[in-house]
């Protein structure tokens, strides 16, 4: 396996995977909150874990993301699975449900709200995972896979337009038809770009691009283009625009966030440790902690900001131990059977 790793790219990571946290909070933990701040809280979002996963691409190579979706699936199966040991589900349930999130699929489990929900990124990954590395073990001139990327939003635009797209391997084609030209996007910018005197250029497109396009949404939904919860299951136009923002920012101070920010790039090195943590977290707190902040906090300013630093805390604390237990895991097995190493 490649070990290649990019500083850069790990901080990222970190800033995306604890801005979750707020994201969570934002619509799940703290009540009364005007619209502005949730639609705020998402131009940091999925879709940047996405353009970082194909700037990934472009350093580690394929078997680097293979495992990371593995890994993914197995955190997340493992979290339910020390859930359902401890609960009364019948043992027929504490080996099912696990086995869904296993393999890719999920059950709502009561209480764990944020945790299900977090995990419609896991098959939606694979799926995009999958297309593009088919487009770039397959296309063998950059030209090819850069054209086949510009072609692929075109059916995306009126998938959009469409009260509903089609399953792709069980995901949404609008999805796909986003975080595949996403993916590559990324993969070309860390390939071709970056290390050019193009760099701040490409960022300040995708930020205009970005900003016009939302912009003609504004104009032509009026104040529905801002509602970006709304558009983003599945994704549709304002929210690719307003993604784009994120995007531009990733571009513009890429080699500019590396070696100052070690508590960033230990989260980015851990990102699905911290991904699964965060949604075990926030759910968490939504029973056991939201409702006394809401009674002590008089406005929504106040319970957000109580929150937020609260949210930050447990999940650096239960991704730290999930990380440590599952490498104990891993240590067991590789005991037992040396050749797997």
């Amino acid at each position: 396996m490649n070990k290649r790793r990019d500083s850069y790219l790990d901080v990222f990571r970190g800033i995306v995977a604890l801005w979750i946290v707020v994201i969570h909070v934002a619509f799940h933990n703290s009540f009364g909150q005007p619209e502005w701040l949730r639609s705020f809280t998402l131009l940091l979002d999925v879709p940047a874990f996405f353009f970082l996963s194909g700037m990934t691409r472009a350093v580690v190579g394929k078997e680097m993301l293979i495992g990371a979706v593995i890994r993914l699936s197995t955190t997340f199966a493992f979290c339910v699975l020390l859930l359902m040991l401890f609960n009364g589900s019948p043992w027929e349930r504490k080996v099912l449900v696990p086995a869904k999130y296993l393999l890719f699929s999920s059950e709502k489990i009561e209480g764990l709200e944020s945790f299900v929900w977090s995990y419609w990124f896991v098959p939606c990954y694979l799926v995009v995972l999958l297309f593009a590395e088919a487009l770039v073990a397959r296309v063998s001139r950059f030209k090819y896979l850069v054209g086949i990327g510009l072609f692929l939003p075109i059916p995306f635009m009126f998938l959009a337009r469409e009260t509903s797209g089609f399953p792709v391997l069980g995901v949404d084609s609008r999805d796909v038809f986003f975080y595949l030209p996403l993916f590559l996007f990324g993969y070309f910018i860390r390939e071709k770009v970056i290390f050019t005197g193009l760099q701040k250029r490409a960022a300040i497109g995708c930020l205009i691009a970005g900003a016009v396009g939302w912009g003609l949404c504004a104009l032509f939904l009026g104040e529905d283009a801002f509602q970006l919860q709304a558009k983003k299951f599945p994704a549709q136009l304002p929210y690719v625009c307003a993604s784009m923002i994120s995007v531009s920012a990733i571009i513009f101070f890429y080699r500019d966030l590396s070696g100052r920010f070690r508590l960033l790039e230990h989260v980015g090195r851990n990102a699905i440790y911290y991904y699964c943590g965060q949604a075990f977290a926030t759910s968490l707190m939504r029973d056991h902690v939201t409702p006394y902040v809401n009674l002590a906090a008089e406005n929504w300013v106040g319970r957000f900001v109580i929150l937020v630093p609260i949210g930050l805390l447990i999940t650096v604390g239960f991704s730290e131990v999930l990380r440590y237990l599952l490498d104990q895991v891993v240590a067991l097995i590789r005991r037992a059977h040396p050749e797997a190493r």
